[in-house]
C-alpha cells in the first residue's frame, strides 16, 4: 500500500511491475511487444499487465495463452480478432521456451499469416535463440527470417535474444553470410549494448571477413581495427583477443608510481574502511562489503590504491582485487592478479606438471583465494571442490584425507591439481575444454564440441550456460595474465591446427566427479 498527500486516499500497487506496465490506454498491439518479451522472460503478471488493462481482452486468454500455450494455439477461431492475433504471437513465444520445432511450426501455419509482421519477426528472433541454446541447426536460419520479415524495423527483443543472434551466426558455417549477419546483427543492438567489447570484437571479425578489394574494403578493414584498438588495451578476455588479432603482445599497464607513506596511512587510518575489514573478519561479508564500498566513493585512483592495499595486507583477497580493479588510469596488475599461497600452489604444480598460472587462474575465479569459501553446492575451499570429488581424487591418488582437511589449502590445491590434471587428460591437454568442464562437467564440453569450428574464441562465445561461458572466458584471462606476470607467456588463442581435439569414447570421469 503506497500513501501520498495526507489527503490522499491509498491505493494498491503491484510491486514486482514497472511503472510503465500500469499505465492505462492503447491498443493491445501498441503493448504487445512488451507483453512478448515479459512472456520471453516468464514474467506471466507482467505480460498480463501489459495486455490485460485493454477492455476486449478477457484475463482467462491470457492465462491460458501463457500456461497452455498449445491448446491456445490450437483453438480454432474462424476470424480472429487481431487482439487474439496477438495473443496467439505471445502463445508462439512461451512454446518457444519448451519446443522451439513445435514453436516454428506454428509460425509456419497459415493461420499466421494474418499476424502483424513486427509480432512475427520478434516470435522467430525468440524461436531462434531457444533453438541457438539448443544447438539446433536451425538456429541462424530463424533468426534470418527474423530480420527478413523485420525489413530493417527494430525486433522486440531481450538483449539476450539479440546476443544469440550472433552467437548463432557464429554456429553456423563460415562463409560470408554468417559474417553478414553478425554485423546486421551488432547493428541491431542498443547503443548501450553494441558498447560492449564482446560485440567491438565479433563485429571486428565480421568486417575483417567480409572485407573486399578496393577502397570500399580498405575502410572496412581500416573500421575493423579501430573497434579492435579500443578494447585491446582492456584488462579483459576481449581485450586480449582483440590484441592477438592486431597481432600485438599481450597489453600490461605500466605499474604505477609508488603510494607514498601519507596515503597508505590515511587509506590504513580510514573509518569506514577499519569497519568494513572487522566486519569481514567477523564472517559478516555482506556488511562489510556494504560498509568498504561506501567509504570508497569520491576517491580518486590513488585513494582506491591505497584502499586496495590495505585489503591485500589483510589478506582478504576479494576486497583486494575488486577494490583494485576500480581504478581508471593506475592499473596495479599485483593487486588485480595476487599470487597468495605460492609455496602450495608451486608444489601441487610440481606434483602434476601443470603451470602454476593454470592454477592460479581457476584459484582466482573458484574461490578468490578465500579457504573458507563454500558455494550453494557445498564446493569448498580454494579450488572449490565438492566433497564427493575431494574423496574420489584422494582415493585415486592415495592421498591422506578427511572431511574437514578441504579447506586446508595445501590439501585443497593438491586434490584440486590433481583433478583438473585428469580432465586435462581428458581432453587431450585442451585448457579451454578442461576450464568448461571443471565448471559445467565433462559430459557438457563434449557435446558442445560436436560440429563445431576448431576457432577457440567461436567455440568459447557459444557455450549455452551463461555462468560457464563467463567462467571460461575469466579462467582463460587469468591464466594469461598470471604467465605474463610470473612466467614466459601463454597462448591465448590457438590456431585451428593447434586447437586439440575432443577425446571420443567413455570418460573415466562423470559429471558427479567435478566440482560443480
Amino acid at each position: 500500500m503506497i500513501y501520498g498527500l495526507p489527503s490522499a486516499k491509498p491505493i494498491m500497487v503491484a510491486r514486482s511491475l514497472p511503472r510503465r506496465c500500469i499505465r492505462p490506454a492503447g491498443s493491445l498491439a501498441k503493448k504487445s511487444g512488451r507483453a512478448r518479451i515479459a512472456a520471453e522472460q516468464g514474467r506471466r503478471y507482467v505480460a498480463q499487465h501489459a495486455v490485460g488493462l485493454h477492455g476486449t481482452v478477457k484475463l482467462d486468454s491470457i492465462q491460458q495463452a501463457f500456461l497452455h500455450p498449445t491448446q491456445y494455439l490450437n483453438r480454432r477461431i474462424p476470424k480472429p480478432s487481431p487482439d487474439e492475433a496477438e495473443l496467439a504471437v505471445l502463445a508462439v513465444v512461451r512454446l518457444a521456451a519448451r519446443n522451439a520445432l513445435a514453436a516454428a511450426q506454428a509460425l509456419d501455419d497459415p493461420r499466421a499469416a494474418a499476424w502483424s509482421a513486427r509480432a512475427v519477426a520478434s516470435a522467430w528472433a525468440v524461436i531462434g535463440k531457444e533453438a541457438a541454446l539448443n544447438a539446433r541447426p536451425q538456429a541462424f536460419e530463424w533468426y534470418q527470417r527474423a530480420a527478413a520479415i523485420a525489413s530493417g524495423e527494430p525486433i522486440d527483443a531481450t538483449a539476450d535474444t539479440l546476443a544469440w543472434n550472433v552467437r548463432a551466426a557464429l554456429r553456423a558455417d563460415n562463409t560470408p553470410q554468417r559474417w553478414q549477419a553478425i554485423v546486421a546483427a551488432v547493428n541491431a543492438m542498443s547503443e548501450a549494448q553494441r558498447d560492449d567489447p564482446t560485440w567491438h570484437y565479433w563485429k571486428a571479425r565480421a568486417l575483417q571477413a567480409t572485407a573486399g578489394d578496393g577502397a570500399a574494403g580498405s575502410a572496412q578493414r581500416t573500421a575493423a581495427k579501430r573497434l579492435l584498438e579500443r578494447i585491446a588495451t582492456r584488462i579483459h578476455y576481449y581485450g586480449l583477443l582483440a590484441s592477438q588479432e592486431l597481432g600485438q603482445p599481450l597489453y600490461l599497464p605500466e605499474p604505477p608510481p609508488a603510494l607514498t607513506e601519507t596515503e597508505r596511512a590515511e587509506a590504513q587510518n580510514n573509518p569506514g574502511l577499519q569497519r568494513g575489514l572487522a566486519l569481514m573478519r567477523a564472517r559478516l561479508r555482506d556488511e562489510g562489503y556494504t560498509e568498504w564500498r561506501h567509504a570508497l566513493y569520491g576517491m580518486n585512483d590513488r585513494s582506491i590504491r591505497a584502499a586496495a592495499q590495505v585489503a591485500c595486507d589483510a589478506e582478504i583477497w576479494t576486497l583486494c582485487m575488486t577494490t583494485s580493479e576500480r581504478t581508471r588510469n593506475e592499473i596495479d596488475m599485483a593487486q588485480r592478479f595476487p599470487t597468495p599461497y605460492r609455496q602450495q600452489v608451486d608444489a601441487a604444480a610440481t606434483e602434476t606438471g601443470l603451470d602454476p598460472a593454470r592454477l592460479y587462474a581457476v584459484i582466482r575465479q573458484e574461490s578468490h583465494f578465500s579457504v573458507d569459501a563454500r558455494s550453494i553446492s557445498g564446493a569448498a575451499g580454494l579450488m572449490q571442490l565438492m566433497p564427493q570429488t575431494a574423496r574420489w581424487v584422494a582415493s585415486q591418488f592415495r592421498i591422506p584425507y578427511k572431511r574437514e582437511h578441504i579447506h586446508d589449502p595445501a590439501t585443497n590445491v593438491r586434490l584440486g591439481a590433481r583433478y583438473l590434471q585428469q580432465v586435462l587428460r581428458e581432453f587431450d591437454g585442451s585448457h579451454l575444454h578442461a576450464a568448461a568442464a571443471y565448471n559445467a562437467g565433462p559430459s557438457r564440453p563434449r557435446k558442445w564440441s560436436k560440429a563445431v569450428s576448431d576457432d577457440t574464441a567461436v567455440w568459447t562465445e557459444i557455450i549455452p550456460i551463461n555462468e560457464t561461458r563467463d567462467y571460461v572466458k575469466h579462467v582463460l584471462t587469468n591464466a594469461a595474465y598470471y604467465e605474463a606476470l610470473i612466467g614466459n607467456g601463454l597462448p591465448m588463442k590457438p590456431r585451428p591446427s593447434e586447437a586439440p581435439s575432443v577425446p571420443r569414447g567413455r570418460s573415466v570421469l562423470s559429471d558427479g566427479d567435478g566440482p560443480p
